[in-house]
């Protein structure tokens, strides 16, 4: 294995435990636990917001949080892209060319004002976050 590699996953590990403290030990990352803008200490490690809100806690939830929606929409994107690719190579012809059109019909749109769009029309759930991402 790459030596790179080796270093980016032991900061993932890393990174993980640090935030996973953070997770175990706040319950509710949305509810004040101290005074308001509370600087670092003992008891709140990155201090408090302008709420009273542990930001370690937040930080921690918010870690999880992408990286579950990062893992799971490149599991959708390589599902659907998978199925795609065998479609077009098993039967070529004409569902090669339409899986292609609509490739390069993808590739060809801005994809960031899009995703604000199909977001903003969807939702705010977990679940509509990962399909507009993948």
């Amino acid at each position: 294995m790459n030596k790179r590699i080796k270093i980016i996953f032991a900061i993932l590990i890393v990174m993980t435990i640090i935030f996973a403290y953070g997770a175990l030990l706040y319950h509710d990352p949305m509810r004040p636990s101290g005074i308001s803008l509370e600087p670092p200490g003992k008891e709140h490690i990155l201090g408090t917001d302008d709420l009273g809100i542990d930001v370690f806690a937040q930080v921690s939830k918010g870690y999880f949080s992408s990286m579950t929606i990062g893992i799971l929409s490149a599991a959708v994107t390589f599902i659907i892209g998978g199925v795609a690719g065998v479609a077009a190579g098993y039967y070529g012809g004409r569902i090669d060319l339409v899986i292609s059109f609509l490739i390069n019909l993808f590739l060809s749109v801005p994809q960031l004002p899009i995703m604000i769009v199909i977001g903003a029309f969807f939702g705010q759930s977990m679940f509509n976050i990962v399909m507009v991402v993948a």
